[in-house]
């Protein structure tokens, strides 16, 4: 499977100092260093966005890509830019939503049609039940640099520091496969695009907090609060377990993902009480781990409201 990413930083500032640390893809065990495996350049013609690319020659190239041994559905890539002086991470989870191609580009533009090729959009594979999603992930230095999503808190998670910088920030992408032609074969659409001869290779590894889509997912995956989800819970009944369960993550993790098996993980991950539980117990907590969530976006609403 061939995979074409684009960690990009949106750099608006001209005494913001920004660049790239490395980017890191752990079910891929891969990790890329700045000044030896890639480099942060500007290949568009709005030179706010600056992009990773491969350490190589000085044209400014749109990614990276990487060919891996098998088919890869759900994978975690994690950008560490230096801004300022001080770190920056970005974590984005992304889910390739069918099987038809071989390939993935989270470069949006390329998932349209183009008159005068066989390639015809893919658009819709990510776009099924009419669910809303996130199309283009990002770093950014401030929250509002980037509002042309009004709906964007719904996939994306920020922590700021005291000065107001985004320190940390979490997306949820959904990716439709493409044809590898698309990403490898010269047309008009991709001239900034790697070449194949730049690849990396890499083999696919488990990797315990990878984010899967579960069987409710039609429902929509969408950014969580856990203090609000703790105190939603406690309105509707009492669980001290659950909650002290919850609570143990919270300390660690603000947030998840909901219809994912997310919370699970974490609990696995940070919660000495969930991994001390009984099979038994440990079964039912499951089960409420993993409840399907509900959302009400507020374009439903306005929707609804309409005459």
């Amino acid at each position: 499977m061939l995979i074409h990413l684009t960690p990009r930083y949106y750099a608006r500032y001209n005494d913001v100092h920004v660049d790239i640390i490395d980017v890191e893809i752990p079910e891929l065990k891969l990790i890329l260093k700045a000044n030896v495996d890639i480099i942060m350049r500007a290949p568009f013609p709005n030179k706010n966005y600056k992009v990773v690319c491969r350490k190589k020659g000085r044209k400014a190239i749109n990614g990276i890509l990487i060919e891996i041994d098998g088919e890869l559905k759900n994978f975690t890539v994690i950008s560490r830019w230096a801004v300022n002086g001080e770190i920056s991470r970005h974590e984005t989870y992304y889910h390739v939503t069918d099987n038809e191609f071989d390939a993935v580009t989270e470069e949006d533009f390329l998932w349209s049609g183009f008159f005068n090729t066989p390639y015809r959009t893919r658009c819709k594979e990510i776009e099924v039940g009419g669910t809303l999603v996130k199309r283009q992930s990002a770093m950014v230095t401030l929250i509002d640099d980037l509002n042309s999503n009004d709906g964007d808190n719904y996939w994306t998670y920020n922590k700021v520091d005291g000065e107001g910088f985004v320190r940390f920030r979490s997306e949820y992408i959904m990716l439709p496969t493409v044809e590898r032609e698309r990403i490898i074969t010269s047309f008009f659409g991709n001239k900034r695009l790697p070449s194949y001869d730049d690849k990396f290779d890499a083999h696919i590894h488990p990797y315990k907090l990878t984010v899967v889509p579960a069987e409710m997912k039609e429902l929509g995956v969408y950014v969580v609060l856990l203090r609000d989800w703790i105190r939603e819970l406690k309105e509707d009944n009492e669980q001290e377990l659950l909650y002290r369960i919850l609570g143990e993550i919270n300390s660690k993790f603000e947030f998840f993902l909901s219809n994912t098996n997310h919370l699970q993980s974490l609990a696995e991950a940070y919660s000495s009480t969930y991994n001390e539980l009984s099979e038994h117990n440990k079964t039912y907590i499951d089960e409420c781990l993993n409840q399907p969530i509900f959302h009400v976006l507020i374009s439903d609403v306005e929707q609804e409201e309409k005459p």
